[in-house]
């Protein structure tokens, strides 16, 4: 079967369309493709269009670093760029690229939880009415109240009360082939 980037001039495939095809075949998601030709895109550009094939380590160290020092992109942007073109390397070309230890990381936000106090809970609280006091905890209209919130326990209902059950102390027995009347003791 010939692959659907093939053409009949017998010319080998262009690189984006044998990535395509690579990705393809190894089930990637059509995201992941579309990411992937990209920053390849993005590095064949950056480079003055060179083939990736007459570039290597250095050259793709270059490009990440630029991408976070110069691009500032978050760390994710810059991994999704590295395994895109680790995988133009290793799975499309067959060339082994060493792992890029000298590349500059892009540097990853460190996102602190902001957490309230008892005394600061309150205070806010204290200054809510209505609707937005009965959002903010958690009270309003269909959603789930805190753990801490207990609602007073109700007795319980027996669903049978009021409906009496007559008990028969007789039933039913079948014998052979006759239907008898047994009394329960």
């Amino acid at each position: 079967m010939q692959s659907p980037s093939a053409n009949f001039s017998g010319k080998p495939p262009k690189l984006l369309d044998q990535v395509r095809d690579k990705i393809r075949l190894k089930h990637y998601s059509i995201r992941t493709e579309q990411a992937y030709t990209d920053w390849i895109k993005c590095l064949i550009l950056y480079f003055g269009k060179k083939h990736p094939r007459e570039m290597g380590a250095p050259e793709v160290e270059r490009f990440l670093t630029h991408l976070a020092v110069e691009g500032q992109v978050a760390a994710s942007t810059q991994n999704q760029a590295r395994c895109a073109l680790l995988f133009l390397y290793k799975e499309v070309l067959g060339v082994e690229l060493p792992w890029l230890d000298n590349v500059e990381q892009a540097k990853a936000p460190k996102r602190l939880p902001v957490v309230l106090n008892r005394d600061e809970m309150q205070a806010i609280l204290s200054r809510l009415a209505g609707t937005h006091w009965l959002t903010a905890t958690g009270r309003g209209k269909g959603q789930l109240r805190p753990k801490s919130f207990k609602p007073a326990p109700q007795p319980r209902q027996n669903v049978m009360d009021g409906f009496t059950k007559p008990v028969r102390p007789e039933k039913l027995a079948f014998g052979r082939n006759k239907m008898r009347l047994i009394t329960l003791s």
